[in-house]
Order: structure tokens, then C-alpha cells, then sequence
């Protein structure tokens, strides 16, 4: 249903919104939640006055659809053109870019600064995606003719068409009683439906079209004929009223926009605005100017230019909620042609021009002709479906070339067109001259038709293009450098020998020279240092004791006092007495101390603790002072298997457990046997031992200790052959008092006395025990070793 008012204009009025709110309460209930979802958008946008669109703008797809008897048969292309046209100039409206309106910048007194609003929205005519039944594929326009309904259900305001409602659908009709427009609520319902316009306001009146009746046609509304109706209900369909409040007096409720001055005047008796310039000439109905100009009033197109601020954080937070974004699957453009070259062209050191696409909006097909207009110049080709075509000239010296581009995708296709008038240059070599003293690089070589290109020069003569001061013409100067560039440096000039002086310390080395007129850096006059890798060595340096000459007289750490020192072959910080050396400081390998008296033996030493081994340890003079031979009180443990490693055990076994001699018996280790440290057995491991009988006393009994003399030998030979068989293989074990193995290994019974006897010769002086086994028989004897 449409409302009556007293100015026939737009349907879409504060009466007609407020009876809607009484009487329909699904509107009420949608118009209340629309109020909620769009004010923390509002507010976000607010703290941002007229934010800019960085991100885009929201993309917001429309069709169009033109009822029965509005576009004459044959004419609907150029129906669709209008409709193009209209649209693009909405989008301007909405971006606050209107022809007209920077004009609004004269009433910044009145209405403050930034009061022209950006909406940050884009409406695209669909050209994909179409719904189905309507005949359009993909790169048609979204406009029907005499396709859809045009009813209008109870309870709206324009046709709904549900096929339509992923798109604002801009419905054109012959409306009746001067009616222009309307939009289906405020805002609208996102569903299928739009805005509903009379055909004699459509488009902006700069096409027309053979007995449509657009706006601007015969019979058709003058003040309304540059298309602002469209822009006024899509202000509506977005959630904006009128600027007036219709006729709501100075309330101050009026359009509920904040930056909207209050009025009791629609304007529509203003059709031509020209004379009001400043805030003083405006007119005034509620005690402040008023904004007569904006698109939510009912002024003349001609004074219609802008929406404010607020009023764009309205639109764009209604698109926002319905769920546009800065993307469409609706919409698509066609490719806009353009290329390069044109104009004035000189061929240099080439026959051929090389044409470069610079089309927008992705083109995907490109159809090239080239034709000669004027002059003698001939072409290799005239047409090419290259995106990047070369065209080469077979003959002739000079002429006009007319190109035609035409560029196309799924969308649509554009063409473009542009002369080249094109020449031959004449080539010449030129020379890069960056230091600017008018002498050119002869590296750095151009061959161009310029003449010559900036920052180049003709000759090449500057053997430094980065100084100025560098040129054939500059005056030589003695600074190791060929100033003058003749090939020569320092002419004209003495020469003079100088002397590295590697390790600045001011003195130069003597087999490092150089002849210049001036020291040139890292030179000296002095040749005397000796070593110019060190600083710290040359000519009155401190000599220091360091088997270096320091101060390059020839000598090494002379003057300096002399010490002896001691070999300490074993490292043990104690030297030997025999082995000296002088030096005014303690070389490696040699100490102060002369006290060793085993130099070979890291253990042997005057602060080693005395052994029971027959030897001196402490190196005092006297050999293993204060030893006591423990008893025995118990059999010496000879290991023979175990199940981790093979070692021995102490000399002295605490077993509580004796065995008969030869036994073998089973030990647990960790139990009742003292092991020595590096014995590594498992605690609760068994292993196998054999068992050599304990002698009865200690070494301190002479009758039972035999020397190495041959009657004792022949003594101990007899007792051997006694208890052992002529065919036993025996084992042989040497220990000394403490229980350390000299000596372990098997023989025949026969060979035994001479492995004895070669064995013991090499024996220090000492106490020591033989052990012979053979199976479960043994025996030991005691035998002292002297000098």
C-alpha cells in the first residue's frame, strides 16, 4: 500500500514507516533489531569521523528490472547503458563525489568540517551467478525486461521476488499520482524486494533511448532529470529518513541523524540553488541553516549533492549487518583496454616495436591490428592475439601506425585505439660522466639515439668517474695518484724510498719498499724494524725474557739474569738432578726442583708415600722403611674365572672360610673377601677362585727364604720334581710381598727352573713369593732378591 502525502514525491515517508511500526509487528520486531546491530558499527565508525575505505568498499550487487511497456522492443540494449550509467553515478553520490559536491566546503561554518559523508559502499550490476530462468549467463547485466512480477504484496511497498533476493532490486514502472519512488521500508527487507522508481526518473539523462521514457524524455519531470531519485530511496532502503522528519516541525527528532540540521521544510519548491554561497544566504525554518542540499530532502536534482557523515555511518552499517563485504560472487568487470606505445616513437639500433598490454581488470583475450596510416614504413604483421606482440618494420624509414586494441573476459569487451608516428634515430656512443667534470667513463658505455642521454658525455676520457677533482685537465699534485690521467703517477715530482710499517708502531721493514714523492699510507722513512708483524717488537723496545730479540740489536733476552732448571720428564714437579738447562725463565718440561730420583716414574718422588715394593718411593735413600709383613691368616686368593673381568684379589684374604689346599670353591663377591679397588665385580655376583696355600710366617723368618744362589735353586728343583709329574704344564706366579704380580704364566715342569731363573734376574731388590700350580697341586717359596 502506498501512502498519500501532500507533496507527491517518495512513498517512503516518517507517517508511512510510523504506521508500520503500529500495525505490523514483524516490522516492528525487524526495524528494533536493526536498530541494535547497527549501533556499536555506528559507534566504531564515529570514533573515526568519515573513515576512509582502505579495505574497499562494500560491494553491493543490484539488478534491474523494467516492467511491460517501458523499453520498446529493440531497445534494450540501450536500456541497459542507462542503467550502467545511472549506477555509475549513484556509486559517485555514495562516495561523497558527486559533480557538485565540493560545493558543500562553502557552508563549513554552518555545518562543520567534514560533513560530507562516504558511505564506503560500491552497487555493481550482477554479470555472473544469475538466477536460473531468466534467460542471462554469465556476463549479461543483471536486467530483466517484463520478466519478473510486479505486484506488490500486502504489507510492501515494491514488487518482492524471491528468485532476486541475494541482490537490491531496482524495479522500473509507470507509477501513478506523480509518485517517483519508494523504498520497501526503512530499511528495507534484504528479501527479493528494493526500491520501486517511476521510468520517467531512470538514468541521468545523458543516454536515451528511442521511445523509452527515461528521465529527461518528452513529458517527463524537469527538476527531477539527473537521476538523485534513485540515490534518495537506496538512502531510504539503507535506514535513512527524510532529512525533514516530514513535516515534524523544530522537535528535534526529525531524521534522527546527529548531524543532520533540524527543518520544517521538505524544499521541494527549490529546483535551482546556484545563488546560495555562504552559510548567511541559506534559508533557515528551525533557527539554523538548512541543508536543503542533501539527498534526503525534496529539493530539485539540481541542488541535490551530497549525504552527510552520519548519515553514511547509517548506510554503510545496515550493508554491514546484511552481510556485505568488500567481495561479491554476483559481479564482475570488463577488462578496460590499454596499451603502449603511442604518440612519437624513435627506432634506435632496432627495426622492431615492442607493445606492451597495460589493460585493467584482468583481460583474458587480446585481439591486436596495426595499420600504416601514412608514410613508406611496411610491417612483418597487422593483427596479432598476443597479449605482448612485437611488429618489426621490413622497410621504409618513417610513417604513422594506427593500433587497435581490443581486450575481452567473461564480463565484456573494450577496445582502444592510438597513433604511433615512428622514426629512425641516429645511434651514437656516449659515456657515463657521474662525477660531473664533463669527462666520461669509458666502462660505462651507452649507445643511444639521445644526444647525448642525461649524465652522459660524448668522450672517454676520465680514468676516475668518481672524483672531480680526477681529469685530464686537473693539475698533478704529489698524492700517489694519477690526477691528470696520462698514465702517470706523481710526475714531475722526487721520488723517495719508504718502508712498510705493517704493525704501525712508526718503524719500517727493510724489505718492503716503495718509491713515491710523499709517504704514502702505511709508509715510514725508517727501515729498522725487525719484526713489522708485531708492535711491540723494534729499535729501543724494553727486551723481556721471551727467547725473542725485542729491541732488533741481534741479541735474544740479553741482560737478563740466567736460572737452572731441572728435567721433569714424569711431570711430577720434581726434576732430575742430571739434566739441566740455563734460561732467565723456566722452559716446558723443566722445573726448580732437582729432588727426583726416578725421573721416569711419576709415583717416585720426594713427596711419595713410602711402598712395601722394593723400591724408593720417597726417594729419601732407603728402600720400603717402616714395612711390616702381616700374618697370614688365611690362603692368598689366585683369580682363575669370573663372570665380569680377570683380576687379583689382595694378598692378604679375610675369608673366615679355609679350604684345603688346591681347592677350588665358589666365593660370593662382596661378602667376607676384601677385593682390591679395581676389581670390578657385581655385589652378589659368584665367581670361581682357586686357592694357593698361605705360607706360615712372614719374610721376617730367614730359614724360610731363599736367595737366588744355585744351591737354593737345586733345593727348590728337588722339591718341584717331588710333588709335581714330569708331564704337568705348571703356572708360574711371581708376586712381591704386597701381593703384586710380577710374573704369571704356564711352562712344562722341565723348562721351569730356566723361566725361574730368567724371570727372577730381572727382579729389583725386594722380597718376593714363587707360586707353582699344576691342577689341584701347588706350593710357594719365599725368595729374597738383593744386589
Amino acid at each position: 500500500m502506498l501512502f498519500s502525502q501532500t507533496e507527491p514525491f517518495c512513498g517512503s515517508t516518517m507517517q508511512a514507516h510510523e504506521q508500520l511500526m503500529e500495525e505490523n509487528e514483524e516490522y516492528r520486531q525487524r526495524f528494533k533489531k536493526w536498530q541494535k546491530l547497527i549501533k556499536p558499527i555506528i559507534k566504531a565508525r564515529n570514533e573515526n569521523k568519515n573513515p576512509d575505505c582502505t579495505n574497499g568498499p562494500l560491494l553491493v550487487p543490484v539488478a534491474i528490472h523494467f516492467d511491460a511497456g517501458i523499453v520498446p522492443a529493440g531497445q534494450e540494449q540501450c536500456a541497459i547503458d542507462v542503467a550502467i550509467d545511472h549506477i555509475q553515478e549513484l556509486n559517485l553520490e555514495f562516495a561523497g563525489l558527486d559533480v557538485d559536491a565540493p560545493l558543500i566546503n562553502q557552508f563549513t561554518a554552518c555545518f562543520g568540517a567534514n560533513i560530507l559523508g562516504n558511505a564506503c559502499l560500491e552497487f555493481c550490476i550482477g554479470t555472473v551467478n544469475h538466477p536460473p530462468g531468466y534467460g542471462l549467463v554469465d556476463g549479461d547485466y543483471a536486467v530483466t525486461f517484463n520478466q519478473v512480477s510486479f505486484t506488490i504484496p500486502s504489507g510492501n511497498f515494491t514488487p518482492v521476488n524471491s528468485d532476486w533476493d541475494e541482490y537490491v532490486n531496482i524495479y522500473v514502472d509507470n507509477l501513478p499520482g506523480g509518485l517517483l519512488g519508494v523504498s520497501n521500508g526503512i530499511p528495507g527487507n534484504f528479501n527479493g524486494d528494493g526500491v520501486l522508481l517511476d521510468n520517467c526518473v531512470f538514468g541521468t539523462g545523458a543516454i536515451s533511448c528511442p521511445g523509452a521514457q527515461f528521465t529527461g524524455a518528452t513529458g517527463c519531470f524537469a527538476a527531477v532529470d539527473e537521476g538523485e531519485v534513485l540515490a534518495h530511496e537506496l538512502g531510504h532502503y539503507f535506514g535513512l529518513f527524510h532529512i525533514w522528519g516530514d513535516n515534524s516541525g523544530c522537535s528535534g527528532a526529525q531524521d534522527q541523524i546527529a548531524d543532520t540540521p533540524d527543518m520544517a521544510s521538505s524544499y521541494s519548491s527549490y529546483l535551482a540553488c546556484g545563488s546560495h554561497t555562504t552559510c548567511s544566504d541559506l534559508p533557515q525554518t528551525c533557527g539554523t541553516e538548512d541543508m536543503y542540499m542533501n539527498f534526503m530532502s525534496y529539493a530539485g536534482n539540481a541542488c541535490m549533492y551530497m549525504f552527510t557523515s552520519d548519515q553514511s555511518d547509517v548506510m554503510n552499517a545496515t550493508a554491514v549487518t546484511e552481510g556485505y563485504t568488500t567481495t561479491t560472487t554476483k559481479c564482475g568487470t570488463p577488462p578496460l583496454a590499454d596499451f603502449t606505445p603511442f604518440g612519437a616513437y624513435e627506432l634506435c639500433n632496432t627495426d622492431c616495436i615492442d607493445y606492451t598490454d597495460q589493460s585493467l581488470n584482468n583481460p583474458l583475450d587480446w585481439d591486436w591490428s596495426f595499420v600504416v596510416t601514412s608514410g613508406d614504413i611496411v610491417l612483418d604483421i597487422t593483427t596479432s592475439i598476443l597479449q605482448n606482440p612485437t611488429v618489426c618494420l621490413t622497410a621504409g624509414v618513417s610513417g604513422v601506425i594506427e593500433t587497435t586494441l581490443t581486450v575481452s573476459n567473461s564480463i565484456g569487451t573494450t577496445m582502444k585505439t592510438q597513433t604511433l608516428d615512428v622514426s629512425y634515430g641516429i645511434v651514437r656512443t656516449t659515456y657515463a660522466d657521474v662525477d660531473n667534470d664533463t669527462y666520461g667513463d669509458p666502462n660505462d658505455v651507452t649507445i643511444d639515439c639521445d644526444f647525448p642521454p642525461p649524465g652522459n658525455v660524448l668522450n672517454n676520457l676520465d680514468c676516475d668517474d668518481t672524483d672531480p677533482n680526477i681529469n685530464p685537465a686537473a693539475v698533478e699534485v704529489c698524492d700517489g695518484i694519477d690526477n691528470n690521467c696520462d698514465g702517470t703517477i706523481d710526475e714531475g715530482f722526487a721520488l723517495n724510498t719508504y718502508y712498510a710499517d705493517a704493525d704501525m708502531d712508526s718503524f719500517g721493514d727493510n724489505n718492503a719498499t716503495i718509491m713515491a714523492c710523499v709517504a704514502p699510507p702505511g709508509y715510514v722513512t725508517d727501515n729498522t724494524d725487525c719484526d713489522d708483524t708485531d708492535a711491540d717488537i723494534f729499535p729501543g723496545a724494553t727486551e723481556i725474557c721471551d727467547d725473542i730479540d725485542n729491541n732488533c740489536d741481534g741479541n735474544t733476552d740479553e741482560g737478563l739474569p740466567l736460572f737452572t732448571y731441572y728435567e721433569d720428564a714424569d711431570s711430577d714437579t720434581y726434576g732430575n738432578p742430571a739434566v739441566t738447562i740455563q734460561d732467565c725463565s723456566q722452559p716446558a718440561g723443566y722445573v726448580s726442583d732437582d729432588m727426583d730420583c726416578d725421573d721416569t716414574d711419576p709415583n717416585i718422588n720426594p713427596s711419595a708415600s713410602e711402598l712395601c715394593d722394593g723400591v724408593d718411593n720417597n726417594c729419601d735413600g732407603t728402600i720400603d722403611e717402616g714395612c711390616v709383613l702381616e700374618d697370614c691368616d688365611g690362603d692368598s686368593l689366585i683369580i682363575n674365572t669370573i663372570t665380569q673381568n680377570t683380576n687379583r684379589a689382595e694378598f692378604n684374604v679375610t675369608s673366615e672360610a679355609l679350604v684345603n689346599n688346591g681347592q677350588s670353591i665358589l666365593f660370593t663377591a662382596g661378602t667376607d673377601i676384601n677385593l682390591d679397588p679395581s676389581f670390578e665385580v657385581v655385589q652378589g655376583t659368584i665367581f670361581e677362585a682357586s686357592i694357593i696355600p698361605c705360607m706360615s710366617a712372614g719374610f721376617d723368618n730367614d730359614e724360610e727364604i731363599i736367595s737366588r744362589n744355585l744351591s737354593d735353586f737345586e733345593k727348590l728343583s728337588e722339591e718341584v720334581y717331588t710333588l709335581f709329574d714330569v708331564q704337568d704344564i705348571v703356572t708360574l706366579i711371581i708376586i712381591n710381598k704386597d701381593g703384586k704380580i710380577y710374573y704369571q704364566n704356564q711352562t712344562d715342569l722341565n723348562a721351569l727352573g730356566k723361566v725361574i731363573d730368567d724371570e727372577t734376574k730381572k727382579l729389583k731388590e725386594g722380597f718376593y713369593v714363587i707360586n707353582i700350580l699344576a691342577g689341584k697341586k701347588s706350593m710357594s717359596q719365599r725368595i729374597v732378591i738383593t744386589n
